[in-house]
C-alpha cells in the first residue's frame, strides 16, 4: 500500500499558485468573504485596500508575502501613519492572508 499512499501524499503537496498576486486574490476575497462582513467593516476594508495594501503589495505574488514582506509593510505603515491606522490595515491584510491559507493558496 505504501507506493499508493506515497503518490496520494505527493499529489497533496501541490505548490501554491506562484503567479497569483495579492491583487488577484483580493478580487475573490471581496466577492466571497467581504460581502459577509458588516457594512462598516466592508467600508474600512475597502479603504485599507485602496489606500494602503494594494498600492504597496498588490502586484506581489501570494507566495512572496511572508514575514519579511509583512515586516517591511509594517515598518512603512508605522513610519507614515498612526498606530490605530496601522493596526486596522494589518487586520484587513491578516483577514485576506488567513483566507488565502484556508483556501490552500498559501502553505505557511
Amino acid at each position: 500500500m505504501q507506493p499508493y499512499l506515497d503518490r496520494v501524499n505527493e499529489a497533496a503537496k501541490a505548490a501554491p499558485l506562484t503567479g497569483f498576486t495579492l491583487r488577484n486574490f483580493v478580487e475573490e476575497w471581496r466577492r466571497d468573504v467581504a460581502v459577509n462582513l458588516k457594512a462598516g467593516t466592508q467600508r474600512v476594508a475597502e479603504s485599507n485596500l485602496r489606500a494602503h495594501i494594494l498600492p504597496r503589495l498588490g502586484d506581489t505574488a501570494l507566495v512572496e508575502i511572508g514575514n519579511k514582506t509583512t515586516q517591511g509593510f509594517v515598518a512603512y505603515l508605522s513610519a507614515n501613519h498612526t498606530r490605530k491606522t496601522t493596526m486596522n490595515v494589518l487586520a484587513t491584510l491578516s483577514s485576506i492572508m488567513r483566507t488565502a491559507k484556508a483556501w490552500g493558496l498559501r502553505n505557511w
